[in-house]
Formats: structure tokens, sequence, C-alpha cells
């Protein structure tokens, strides 16, 4: 009889673990299930640069890719914001009159896309409304482009913080994409 309490107890510790392990494997189980790169595989029109956002972030759900790529987005922008407000503020001639205006209007465009991506940023955070943050990155598409058309009135000219600009571009197309699947996931799981 002596031995039996100590059997009980190894009883009872080995379905305790068995237990733990189970959970644990249906925990595991959830995590990869996601891939990021099936996400940015389909439909998203810049699947390298959400791949890369997707590895240098490490997200482990949509939620945290979307927010990834908001994140990469943000800094983006704030560097062509900087940039431009640098040519603002040279004593270039090059950067006067239509060029100037031009300038102006992607400073104010930057400035509004920073906003959405930071609203986007928050509803990513608190699990806000899909509808909200789509219109939130529907925004930040428009910002993007009100910038693009303005350089593009300028004839003959060049927009030096172009490749930032261009990325800008690209990160913002992709966070829309993205987010618009997020809601399709949601809707599955």
């Amino acid at each position: 009889m002596a031995g039996q309490p100590a059997a009980v107890v190894f009883l009872v510790l080995f379905a305790l673990v068995a237990t733990g392990e189970s959970r644990l494997m249906r925990h595991t189980n959830r995590i990869a299930l996601f891939n990021p790169t099936t996400m940015c595989k389909d439909d998203i029109q810049y699947q390298k640069i959400c791949l890369k956002v997707a590895k240098a972030s490490g997200a482990t759900s949509p939620n945290a890719l979307v927010q990834a790529n908001v994140e990469a987005a943000i800094t983006t922008t704030e560097q062509a914001a900087i940039q431009v407000g640098k040519l603002m503020n040279s004593s270039s001639q090059d950067y006067q009159g239509i060029m100037g205006s031009a300038l102006h209007a992607c400073q104010e465009s930057y400035d509004s896309l920073l906003d959405a991506l930071h609203q986007s940023q928050v509803l990513l955070q608190t699990r806000g409304s899909h509808a909200d943050l789509m219109t939130q990155l529907s925004a930040a598409s428009t910002h993007v482009t009100t910038c693009t058309d303005s350089v593009g009135e300028v004839p003959e000219a060049s927009y030096p913080p172009e490749k930032v600009h261009s990325l800008l571009g690209k990160l913002v197309s992709n966070t829309l994409d993205l987010g618009a699947k997020l809601n399709a996931h949601n809707e599955k799981h």
C-alpha cells in the first residue's frame, strides 16, 4: 500500500503535464496557421515589400502584419516629410514658384497622411471598426496621391524625395490591401 500514494501522485502529475502539453499544442497550432507569406502573396500589389516587412517585423498574426506595414509607412512618411521640409527651407531657386507650391502640397499631404496612419494604428491596436480602419487607410492612399499629382503638375521637374515617396506609395497600397484582407481573415476565424 505504501507504493499506491506514489503511483497516484505520478498519475496525477502525468495527467497535468499531458493536459498542459495539449493546451500548448493547440496554442502552437493556432499560431502556426498564420503564414505572412501567404497573406503577402494573395492580391497584394507589392509582394516583395510586404514580405520584407513581414520578415523584419516577425508578424505572427494578420493584425500584426497590418500594424507592421502601417509602422513602416509612418517611418517612411516621416523621412519624406523631413526631406521636403529641408527643400522648402533651402534658398535654392529650384524650390520656389510652382515647385515650391508642389512641395508645400506634399508637406501638407504628409502631415495628413501621418494623422491617417496614426488613426489606423490606434484602430488596429484597439480592434476598432474595420470600416473605420479602411476609411483611414483609404485617406492615407489619397494623401499620397495628392502629393504625386502636385509634383506631376510641375513641368519637367524632378521630385528629389522621389525614391522615398515611391516606397511610401507602395507601403500605403499594401497596407490598404492587407487591411481589406484583415476583415476577410477575421470573418473566417
